[in-house]
């Protein structure tokens, strides 16, 4: 259970980065890089916390380590990629007619 929550682990920390990298270069701020390291101390404590309580038999294995450190973590990037990707329509409009109107 440890080797395939790590595995999980690495493939939802890698669609947390994909998510926090889109950024304004332009924009002197370093938050997604503090939300990232934040982002990994939680999910790593989440494992190992996991781990011990399946270890301990106060978890099950599926329920408690897959589905509630991993189902959150998979659900928080999706959640991230999904709002990156749609934070800058407005009243409904596709971006493209967003920028179009702005250009002209």
């Amino acid at each position: 259970m440890w080797r395939l929550g790590l595995l999980l682990g690495a493939a939802n920390l890698m669609l947390l980065g994909i998510g926090l990298s889109a950024s304004n270069p332009r924009r002197a701020s370093n938050w997604n890089l503090l939300f990232a390291l934040l982002a990994f101390v939680v999910y790593y404590n989440m494992i190992n916390l996991t781990q011990a309580w399946v270890a301990s038999g106060k978890a099950r294995a599926w329920a408690g380590a897959l589905l509630g450190a991993h189902g959150g973590a998979l659900l928080l990037a999706l959640f991230l990629l999904w709002w990156r990707e749609h934070r800058n329509i407005r009243f409904g409009r596709p971006r493209a007619r967003v920028a179009a109107a702005a250009s002209s």
